[in-house]
């Protein structure tokens, strides 16, 4: 069993690896062009994070959730019988799931000379399939992205719609420690205008694709009907922006190049529950640091994150959870973010 569990983690950290290399692209917002400066150069990185958060955090929560029926095997009494009683009698059927999660980000930035605000909305559905007792789960997430941005420095703004298909495994090594893995490809559109000072409008279309993949360890304690969790992960996300052509109103148009820009980020969480019998609040704190960002930006490329939730645990094959979540510690750029998901086991 020992040597089953050393070969999955090898396999994951291969291709972990061979896919950092392999992924198409590079992770950029755009390349809007001002004054001969691509809008890359005035804009936070804060915003890019924003987008690849709202693809990965579904997946993300739904995997902790898995992981976290599993630990309950070593619970207190009264949590295995609210379990046994609840979700599970769902799965014990075929183990198949389906879930979906909807999450709305506001954030904004007030640094001098680039001030911008926006707020977006992802929408994921999923499906996976557990084996081996539910020690081991495969499955695939759909999920569709759409943010807004507008900027007073130059009466601009931005609308951009992306999708994203996520493969992604969970395997525990026992009821305790977990390991997951995801991956995902995608395709998006950005539509950009913006009004210079003497009320002339310019504006572009721009295409993009963007590939991510992460991968995390974690772990779930039980201390009586308190539940304390941790995770240990890592992400890089790639975009390749097209070249476009912009166009103002006089019918002056102006060529923008292709770019490309990348975010690979640690991140360190510790999470703490106290088990109900059909719903557990909890609250959660994150430590992320960029190892990776390119371009680079005037912004901190650490901080935290800050989460407050409840995991729901209905009487038969549907569960659910809702979470509210904000960063602090990245100077000019802050964020708010809710996300809720209902999953149904059959």
């Amino acid at each position: 069993m020992v040597r089953k569990q050393i070969s999955l983690v090898a396999i994951i950290l291969i291709l972990s690896t061979a896919f950092a290399y392999a992924a198409p692209g590079d992770w950029v917002f755009d390349n809007w062009s001002e004054d001969g400066l691509s809008m890359t150069t005035m804009f936070d990185t804060g915003m890019h994070q924003e987008t690849i958060t709202r693809t990965l955090q579904p997946i993300n929560s739904h995997i902790n959730f898995i992981q976290f029926r599993q630990s309950l095997v070593n619970a207190p009494e009264t949590a295995v019988i609210a379990y046994e009683t609840g979700l599970s009698a769902g799965d014990a059927a075929s183990g198949l799931s389906l879930w979906s999660s909807s999450i709305y980000t506001d954030f904004e930035d007030d640094k001098t000379g680039s001030k911008y605000d926006g707020d977006g909305v992802s929408v994921s559905v999923g499906m996976d399939k557990a084996f081996m007792d539910g020690m081991f789960v495969s499955g695939l997430s759909l999920a569709y992205d759409d943010s807004e941005t507008s900027s007073a420095f130059n009466n601009g703004g931005t609308d951009t719609d992306s999708f994203t298909i996520s493969p992604y495994l969970s395997y525990m090594l026992n009821n305790t420690y977990g390991l997951d893995f995801s991956f995902g490809w995608g395709q998006g559109d950005t539509d950009m205008h913006r009004d210079d000072l003497l009320g002339v409008k310019t504006s572009g279309s721009q295409d993009s694709d963007h590939s991510f993949y992460s991968v995390g360890i974690s772990g779930n304690h039980w201390l009586q009907n308190i539940s304390l969790g941790w995770r240990l992960g890592y992400y890089y996300s790639k975009t390749n922006y097209d070249s476009y052509t912009e166009t103002d109103t006089d019918g002056l148009t102006t060529n923008i190049d292709d770019s490309s820009n990348k975010i690979g980020q640690i991140a360190a969480s510790v999470q703490a529950g106290y088990y109900l019998k059909t719903w557990m609040p909890y609250v959660k704190v994150t430590y992320e640091n960029e190892t990776t960002r390119s371009p680079s930006s005037a912004a901190d490329d650490d901080g935290f994150v800050w989460e407050l939730g409840a995991n729901l645990f209905g009487s038969g094959p549907f569960s659910g959870g809702a979470s509210i979540s904000t960063k602090s510690g990245r100077g000019s750029y802050e964020s708010i973010s809710a996300i809720a998901r209902l999953s149904y086991a059959f």
